[in-house]
């Protein structure tokens, strides 16, 4: 995940906390084992945000998507979901486990194995940021990786 991207999750968590709020991965799979997240798109401006729940403005997102698609030649798909937990942990709750499998049932969003990031947003403002693969209906925790970025010569 480029650091441009965590750094638009993070702004956007801390932009609506103490409320919930989220978006859309894009990228792709590469080797069938590694997710590479190329882009983030934001919950959109008809977003509801709640202290527990968040809907996400699907016709802009959708929009967002395939500018995303186009962008990048058809080289990116969806990925799966990100979202806040304002004042809790990362742990997926019920909801989240429901959703994710939803989204891995349904054929239209071509992501048989969505993932899931949660940032955890904590009232002393910590951050902490999980990920999360579906497989076999449950959600399994996979490590995140940041590249560094370097100064070009």
């Amino acid at each position: 995940m480029p650091p441009s991207a965590l750094a638009e999750m993070f702004e956007e968590a801390a932009n609506s906390f103490p409320l919930e709020t989220g978006g859309v991965l894009m990228g792709s799979w590469d080797d069938h084992r590694t997710i590479v997240v190329t882009d983030v798109i934001g919950p959109g401006p008809n977003a509801i945000h709640g202290p527990h729940v968040f809907d996400p403005d699907q016709r802009w997102q959708e929009q967002r998507v395939a500018d995303v698609w186009r962008l990048r030649a058809g080289k990116v798909a969806y990925l799966g979901d990100w979202h806040t937990h304002p004042g809790r942990s990362v742990k997926p709750s019920r909801l989240d486990l429901e959703a994710a499998a939803t989204i891995g049932g349904s054929p239209e969003a071509c992501a048989p194995r969505p993932i899931l990031m949660i940032v955890g947003l904590g009232p002393n403002g910590s951050v902490e940021l999980g990920a999360f693969v579906l497989a076999k209906r449950r959600l399994r925790r996979t490590r995140v990786e940041i590249p560094r970025m370097t100064a070009q010569a």
